[in-house]
């Protein structure tokens, strides 16, 4: 079947949203990755220049920059950027609730992706999208797909906002139990906690080059990449190179309890922050931070620089960077050890909490994919 031979593109638009009675903007910015729900948007009170119209049940479909994977469903009224096609079925040969499912697939991204025109901001086009050829069910068929597909997504609607309400709630603890929330750039802080003047209670020091690779050596080398193969940041383990220190005398080597964190690019304003658990070598886009005083230890310095930001300190003049002078100027509040360790076990449970619900998201996301990906094969659903 060809897409477009099932699917039309929406042409409604509204040349005043707001004498229209529309009250909310969708951009691509707006949309996330494998996310079928639409949680954020703009308010048009606030200007748009965007006039397409979108209904609820129909499909919003990122057209720029395609391998960004941003497909959602509306429920609400609205209106949204150009760079984004509102489809709905043409007949009643593909059923509404399938067509979401559609564009979330591989195969339709591909093709998007394939036939994007552009260098810089790479674009699909409606007839390209069209083309596209796929299995397409028996109506019978599809009634029973769509009923175990929206269940799935049910499924993980719910995981969504679990997760998102446990990050919030990860966060206010931090601010809370650090008292982080008196923080001040010239005045430090206003809670009980003080540093002691001019007493530097950690060491900054950067990533140094890149190791010679090799598969039977034991040390492990971070770069920004590998963070995203440790799901618990909290527990730096696992890096995609490994090299031999006698192979590589030059390069400096971190031990366990070195607190770790990107310094270069657009990674600052993601706030990743962890703690080697082995010895490791850092890419230079890696800072590291080492507890130089037994009075404060890496796991409450990392909840401290988590909570309160990291990226509040970058120099953004151009790439966004962190650097040693950044850092080393910020008072941090030191309470003792003992009240280090209440801090750190109070905050460890709520995030073990969170890291749970990371996985659970990520199971059912697996999950997701198998069913989805199966009803628009040739071989369809299996166990």
């Amino acid at each position: 079947m060809a897409f477009g031979d099932v699917v039309r593109l929406s042409k409604a638009r509204v040349a005043d949203p707001e004498a229209a009675g529309i009250e909310r903007v969708v951009g691509l910015e707006h949309i996330e990755p494998g996310d079928l729900r639409i949680r954020r948007w703009g308010d048009v009170a606030d200007g748009t220049t965007f006039t397409t119209l979108f209904k609820p049940g129909q499909v919003l479909f990122g057209k720029r920059r395609a391998y960004q994977r941003k497909v959602a469903v509306a429920d609400f009224d609205g209106v949204c950027s150009g760079d984004i096609y509102v489809l709905e079925p043409a007949n009643d040969r593909l059923m509404p609730e399938l067509l979401p499912f559609l564009c979330q697939t591989d195969a339709f991204f591909d093709h998007a992706v394939g036939t994007s025109a552009g260098s810089l901001s790479p674009r699909t086009n409606w007839t390209s999208l069209a083309s596209f050829e796929f299995l397409l069910p028996p109506i019978q068929e599809q009634a029973r797909l769509v009923e175990a597909l929206s269940a799935s997504a049910t499924n993980l609607d719910h995981l969504y906002v679990l997760h998102g309400q446990a990050a919030v709630l990860l966060d206010a603890l931090i601010l809370e139990t650090i008292e982080i929330r008196g923080f001040s750039m010239n005045q430090g802080y206003k809670g009980r906690f003080q540093v002691e003047k001019g007493e530097r209670i950690y060491h900054t020091r950067s990533g140094n080059g890149e190791p010679i690779p090799d598969d039977a050596g034991d040390t492990l080398f971070f770069k920004v990449a590998d963070f995203n193969r440790n799901s618990d940041h909290r527990k730096l383990a696992h890096a995609e190179v490994k090299f031999s220190i006698k192979a590589n005398p030059g390069i400096r080597v971190f031990q366990p309890g070195t607190v770790v964190f990107p310094k270069r690019g657009a990674s600052i304003f993601l706030n990743k922050i962890g703690i080697l658990t082995h010895p490791a070598a850092l890419d230079p886009n890696l800072m590291a931070l080492e507890p130089r005083v037994e009075k404060v230890s890496a796991e409450y310095l990392m909840w401290f620089y988590k909570g309160i930001g990291l990226w509040r300190f970058a120099d953004t003049t151009s790439v966004p960077q962190l650097n040693h002078k950044h850092l080393n100027p910020v008072p941090v509040p030191v309470p003792s050890v003992e009240q280090q360790d209440e801090i750190c076990a109070r905050i460890s449970l709520l995030a073990d909490a969170l890291a749970n619900a990371a996985n659970r998201l990520r199971n059912a996301q697996d999950a997701h994919i198998r069913i989805r990906e199966g009803v628009f094969s040739e071989t369809g659903v299996s166990a």
